[in-house]
């Protein structure tokens, strides 16, 4: 190996290093960012207790404030951590409440899996609704 051979390959040795040093991405950060940034909707005529959130015309989530129930769309947020990271129902359950509780300063948060039709359903009704 010629001494610029040598020097080029610790400069990207060196550059690997640094991209090891950087902190990863947590389930926690990843999280808010599949969650944060929706546009939030409510129809309280139509569901008198629940808000939306919505990103591009997709429902994203769901609180149903008198239960404390969070519905995650499946294929958007939830299935996104369980692949991510490797966890699995009850993890990800744990994780959202414990962040959601936290972030919001509340107890009793329960959140749960949103799926197809569930999810299409609520965005229809907001197509429509404009």
């Amino acid at each position: 190996m010629t001494p610029e051979e040598r020097q080029k390959r610790i400069k990207a040795l060196e550059a690997e290093l640094e991209e090891l040093k950087k902190p990863e991405k947590t389930a926690g950060r990843r999280f808010w960012e599949l969650v944060s940034g929706t546009e939030v909707k409510f129809d309280f005529d139509k569901y008198p207790r629940t808000l939306f959130g919505f990103r591009d015309g997709e429902y994203v989530w769901e609180f149903d404030f008198e239960n404390s129930y969070l519905w995650l769309r499946y294929s958007t947020v939830w299935s996104v951590l369980e692949r991510e990271y490797s966890l699995t129902y009850s993890n990800v359950k744990s994780l959202v409440k414990i962040l959601v509780e936290d972030h919001f300063k509340c107890r009793g948060v329960t959140p749960y899996i949103a799926v197809y039709p569930w999810s299409t359903q609520v965005e229809e009704h907001f197509r429509n609704k404009h």
